[in-house]
Formats: C-alpha cells, sequence, structure tokens
C-alpha cells in the first residue's frame, strides 16, 4: 500500500496521525479515559482495543462507517471495562478521528492500540520516537551567572 501512495501522501498522513497523537495526548477527556482505567489490569482495554479496531476497519471497508458508534457503543456495554457512560461519550467525542486514524495510518491492530493505551512493548514509530544525538567533541561553553538587564537612566 505504501509503494503506491506519493511521498507528500505519504508525509501528510504521518503528520495528520501525529497531530492526532498530540491532541489526543493534550485532551482532558482522553485523560480522564486514561485515568479510570489506571486500576484496571491493562490487558483487558487492550483485548477491547484489538476486538474494536479490526472491526472499524471492516466498517471503513465496506464504507459503513456510520454504523461505528453504534458497533462500538455496543461493546461499551457488553465489556463493560469502564464506566459505561465515559466510554459510550469517548466514542461519541473520538469517533471521527479515530475512522481518519484507522484510515490514513499503516500501522496494525496492535500497533494502533499500542499508540493509543500503551498496549504491548514500543514498537519503532518513526514519526513519533526519533534519537537526538548531540556531538561529543564540541566542550560546553562555560557556565556563567545570569546578569541583570542594563538599565540607562537619563
Amino acid at each position: 500500500m505504501v509503494g503506491n501512495l506519493s511521498y507528500d501522501h505519504t508525509q501528510e498522513s504521518f503528520i495528520k496521525l501525529a497531530n492526532y497523537r498530540h491532541s489526543f495526548e493534550h485532551s482532558t477527556n482522553f485523560k480522564r479515559i486514561r485515568w479510570s482505567l489506571r486500576h484496571r489490569y491493562n490487558k483487558a482495554y487492550c483485548e477491547f482495543c484489538d476486538l474494536v479496531v479490526p472491526v472499524v476497519r471492516l466498517l471503513i471497508e465496506a464504507n459503513q462507517t456510520t454504523h461505528a458508534e453504534n458497533v462500538v457503543n455496543g461493546f461499551c456495554r457488553e465489556f463493560k471495562l469502564i464506566d459505561v457512560d465515559v466510554c459510550i461519550g469517548a466514542v461519541h467525542e473520538y469517533k471521527d478521528a479515530v475512522i481518519e486514524v484507522i484510515s490514513l495510518s499503516n500501522y496494525n491492530n496492535k500497533q494502533l492500540c499500542a499508540l493509543a493505551f500503551n498496549c504491548y512493548k514500543q514498537f519503532d514509530y518513526p514519526i513519533i520516537t526519533w534519537n537526538v544525538t548531540f556531538p561529543h567533541d564540541k566542550p560546553k561553553p562555560p557556565s556563567q551567572p545570569p546578569q541583570p538587564p542594563q538599565v540607562n537612566y537619563q
């Protein structure tokens, strides 16, 4: 699939995914969901994610994304991993973003769940993680205490 995409389209997809992750990480509602899951056995909501993502993929492929909210709400009611109202509210708020991320992403289901809920061991996400190498051979500048600004009294 990636081979058929132009570099610009792939880069645009990566940027959208990174922006969604940034939005999720700073969303107070997403923080509430994670907070409500903090005492749950991690495997349970990772399994929930593993159930939901393939179903949403099937709905995307069948061009039936209008049913995604009802289907996932059914999972919320059936599995009751978190408060049903919180789950249904999260589905309502994030369904469009999740559908777009799943549509654009080349990541598999486990990788997407790892990104969203820190499930499984870390995968290599080059757009999200990177190394910064600092040169070792350059000396550090000498530290200087802060200087007060100069005031011109005229």
